[in-house]
């Protein structure tokens, strides 16, 4: 279990991340990183499981490619993506299972999160066209929250990372959401218990230019 968290906006450059970071400790208590760029901030802390080296550390940037990403989670049919990648002419720099995301991007674009099988959620922000992508795996075994504040795209592992850089205009309580609670001790479809922080629904990846946020399902389930 590793904590991703980010800013895409105006607050992006004012290292806010670096204490999002820290509010995921808990869940990854190995490395605390981050990349800063013009109107962008990504945090990672990180539970080393593969890779135990410095190379698996994270956010995992591509100069090449123009990507960046962090990695929450495991890619379970990872070893066979990277064979094929490498003979599509893809090179790694580590042994992690978290850069086969960063590749498979880079070859298939949004094609490639069908092709993941495991338990993730992820960020990849692709440098040049300014896009950031929210992705989470088809069962929602991880999570992912966000919330769209003003011209600022907030997400993190989980809502108190959010709410520690938000302000405190966004406490506001999700009132549907709550009765949900009391009732079954939980809520339901990609409500959260505030009223605008909400979750990355499974199998689907947001996607945010820095203008308009948009969601969609990239695994359908079979019919049956």
């Amino acid at each position: 279990m590793c904590g991703i968290c980010g800013i895409y906006g105006t607050k992006a450059a004012e290292n806010k991340t670096v204490e999002m970071t820290y509010q995921l400790g808990h869940r990854g208590p190995d490395n605390f990183s981050s990349w800063t760029a013009k109107n962008i901030s990504i945090g990672h802390s990180r539970l080393s499981i593969v890779d135990l080296s410095d190379a698996g550390s994270q956010p995992i940037c591509n100069n090449m490619y123009g990507l960046v990403a962090v990695v929450n989670g495991e890619i379970y049919n990872y070893a066979s993506l990277r064979k094929k990648l490498e003979n599509l002419g893809a090179r790694f720099r580590s042994n992690s299972d978290s850069e086969v995301v960063l590749h498979a991007f880079a070859f298939w674009g949004e094609a490639s999160f069908e092709r993941l099988n495991g338990m993730f959620a992820f960020a990849l922000f692709d440098v040049a066209k300014n896009e950031l992508y929210l992705v989470r795996d088809r069962v929602g075994i991880k999570p992912l929250y966000y919330m769209k504040s003003g011209e600022d795209l907030f997400f993190a592992s989980e809502i108190k990372a959010i709410l520690k850089v938000a302000g405190n205009d966004n406490w506001k309580i999700n009132h549907q959401s709550f009765l949900e609670y009391l009732t079954y001790q939980n809520y339901f479809n990609s409500e959260t218990l505030f009223e605008n922080i909400v979750l990355v629904k499974p199998g689907s990846f947001l996607k945010f230019d820095g203008r308009k946020c948009v969601e969609c399902t990239y695994f359908q389930r079979p019919n049956t």
